[in-house]
């Protein structure tokens, strides 16, 4: 990286002051020279896969659009189950609850890549009952995971699912750079990703495959059920592509193979560089050639089966890159960024203005803000249209966000203006949270105005309580590396004291409630 770029961001994240074992410890990697496999067993489902090495750059494969505080994401098993009440019948999905799914067994063998849960809870979303899932088997081989599951011993069915059920199913869902999709027997074919929704019931083996090369190949097969892929578009979040993948198991067990190829040519080309002079590898058997855009750029071998460009990326913007061979191409888009202190300093200028500037609000960062000027707002008065603030409220937690973008600015320019409207707008609300006995902090979500009083939200969330350790995070390092120990090491002190609440509301198998009562902290 030039010199004229600095780091901007803090040189800690406060972990070496704070316990996260807990949550770490529920947390497993199955991982080789190129594939990984991040099981997460408090929710019993695979959060995360990882290519590198001969696959290229690393990449996770997994994906969802929807927001991650739902169910439905990572490789997630569902029981469908239908319940008679007055004649109708109610469909309930028994799933890995994401706070409430503590295996009563986890066996881990790191040497065999292995990792075992046995005793897995499925719940409603109400919890009224459990469906109790007997074992899953996740095992990595070489460029292949091996899924086993074992939903029940089949004497318990009639009494546990009644006599109306579904086929349990494993979902999954992948970044949808895939371009094609071949069934069992059949040629391959083009996802039509512009229908609204599309399904196709694979078989036994499905094989998703991207004919531009940002993907390698993956292959399902299923043993003994079979594998259906749907994608459609997102309309919630303005027509983005999901796709989606199923196996469904009528025999209540099966043993499933996700096998990943590399692409003939793999671009290892990175989504941004700063303007300047940048080497880049390309994986491929035969000698690529390499263009940006329209100008060819030349190519040296370095080692088995292995390339390296030497690029010129001067003018900031977007570029294509595309290696080509008589076997395929490799395509990636990459974006070249000019020295961000400019338009740091561009959103410190407008950072500052977010604040309330007199009576009992002086200091607060309100919720919502107008433009032009940049100044603030109040939600349901000054600004009618919907936003993620409740009406009236005069400062919600989302807000806390400005305050890293004050402390970089500072740091980029010299200028201490910005750290002390940080600096000030962090005591203003220090001077408004909750303290307990022994000194811990805890702000609400939401204040709202009423005449002149300043109304508290009942609630709390633990990533709320994050924002503002971050902000503290920030403004500790800008102070510390402008000369000002003192400020920061009460800066440090009081991202340790919001801190530590978090690590009271942590459950005991280091997740998270979604929302904690304020100031009594029950969920």
């Amino acid at each position: 990286m030039p010199k004229t770029f600095t780091p901007y961001l803090p040189n800690t994240d406060l972990s070496q002051h704070m316990q996260t074992e807990k949550l770490l410890d529920c947390w497993y990697m199955l991982s080789n020279k190129h594939l990984s496999v991040l099981i997460e067993t408090n929710s019993c489902r695979i959060r995360g896969i990882f290519t590198h090495g001969k696959f290229g750059r690393m990449q996770k494969l997994l994906y969802d659009t929807r927001n991650i505080d739902q169910e439905y994401w990572g490789f997630c098993p569902r029981v469908p189950r239908f319940s008679s009440q007055n004649h109708d019948l109610r469909r309930l999905d028994y799933m890995p609850s994401l706070s409430r799914s503590n295996p009563e067994s986890v066996i881990f063998d790191a040497k065999e890549k292995l990792l075992i849960m046995r005793g897995i809870p499925l719940t409603t979303e109400a919890y009224q009952d459990e469906f109790p899932l007997e074992e899953i088997r996740i095992q990595l081989r070489g460029t292949t995971i091996h899924y086993s599951i074992n939903y029940c011993h089949e004497s318990w069915l009639p009494g546990m699912l009644g006599k109306y059920y579904d086929p349990p199913e494993l979902m999954s869902s992948w970044y949808p750079l895939y371009s094609h999709f071949q069934l069992d027997t059949g040629k391959r074919q083009a996802i039509p990703y512009s229908e609204d929704s599309f399904s196709k019931v694979a078989g036994k083996t499905l094989t998703l495959s991207d004919l531009k090369g940002r993907m390698p190949e993956m292959k399902i097969h299923s043993a003994s059920g079979r594998c259906i892929m749907t994608s459609e578009k997102d309309l919630s979040r303005k027509g983005a592509h999901r796709l989606r993948t199923t196996i469904q198991h009528p025999l209540f067990k099966d043993e499933m193979k996700i096998t990943f190829t590399p692409n003939p040519v793999t671009l290892c080309a990175n989504p941004y560089y700063h303007s300047g002079e940048h080497e880049i590898d390309i994986l491929s058997k035969q000698k690529p050639t390499l263009s940006i855009g329209r100008k060819k750029v030349s190519v040296e071998k370095v080692g088995d089966e292995k390339y390296k460009a030497l690029i010129q990326l001067k003018k900031e913007g977007t570029f294509k890159l595309i290696a080509k061979t008589s076997q395929g191409q490799s395509e990636s888009i990459v974006c070249v960024l000019k020295d961000p202190a400019e338009a740091i300093k561009k959103i410190g200028d407008s950072g500052m203005r977010v604040f309330w500037k007199k009576g009992q609000l002086k200091n607060i960062v309100a919720p919502v803000y107008q433009n032009n000027p940049v100044r603030p707002a109040i939600p349901g008065v000054d600004i009618t249209s919907a936003t993620t603030a409740v009406n009236h409220a005069v400062y919600k937690s989302h807000g806390l966000r400005v305050f890293p973008s004050l402390a970089a600015a500072s740091r980029c320019t010299g200028d201490m203006t910005y750290l002390s409207q940080a600096y000030d707008g962090l005591m203003a609300l220090v001077k408004k949270a909750h303290q307990f006995k022994n000194g811990d902090l805890l702000l609400p979500t939401t204040f709202r105005k009423e005449k002149n009083r300043l109304i508290k939200s009942s609630t709390c969330r633990p990533s709320d309580t994050g924002l503002i350790v971050r902000a503290f995070m920030y403004t500790h390092d800008a102070f510390l590396e402008l000369g000002e120990a003192t400020k920061a090491q009460e800066c440090l002190e009081l991202a340790y004291r919001f801190g530590r609440t978090l690590s009271r509301v942590q459950l005991k198998n280091g997740n998270f409630p979604a929302r904690f009562r304020f100031p009594d902290l029950n969920a």
